[in-house]
């Protein structure tokens, strides 16, 4: 059993695991007592289940690794579900020509060209496949060393990155460069 020190501490670590690594939430979802699906039990499972690791497995020292190992293991058995994303409907005509695509009812150079001449469909496309999430912007995460190590002339380029002159801008505004 963790004393309140151990209970303390993992709630610190648990605290900073999710703003350092999910600062937006966790995005997922799991059933409450109820037997529903809710986004409102899933820190306090998280915390309840990295105590019980932190307890087993790290014999009480705290991590914040313990929290990303248990979280993925919930992840893995199902017990946290990722929140649907909206995503735009695709429509009927182009969803019907990306399965026969899937199926090989198509050929890779007619979908080839229909993904470089019809607008369209390259966005329905790449929203089907997920390279449209991959197009946003990933924010950036600047350490003060990182920010150091960097030339001048290779800040100043980056600069021009909405992500990347947002981290520099948060490191300026903390007063640390």
């Amino acid at each position: 059993m963790l004393n309140e020190i151990q209970k303390e501490q993992s709630e610190k670590d648990l605290h900073d695991f999710l703003a350092q690594q999910h600062p937006d939430g966790l995005g997922y979802k799991t059933k409450d007592i109820a037997g529903k699906w809710s986004i409102a039990d899933v820190y306090l499972k998280l915390l309840r289940f990295g105590q019980l690791y932190i307890e087993k497995y790290n014999s009480g020292f705290s991590s914040k690794s313990a929290f990303s190992i248990v979280l993925g293991e919930l992840v893995k058995e199902g017990e946290f579900v990722p929140l649907e994303e909206e995503r735009p409907p695709i429509p009927a005509d182009i969803l019907e020509f990306i399965q026969k695509a899937e199926r090989g009812e198509i050929s890779t150079y007619e979908l080839r060209r229909k993904y470089m001449s019809d607008r369209r469909f390259r966005d329905a496309y790449d929203v089907w496949t997920g390279l449209a999430s991959l197009a946003t912007p990933q924010p950036v995460e600047l350490t003060l060393e990182q920010y150091r190590s960097l030339p001048t002339s290779v800040i100043r380029r980056r600069m021009n990155e909405p992500a990347f002159a947002a981290a520099v801008n948060k490191l300026l505004a903390t007063g640390r460069v």
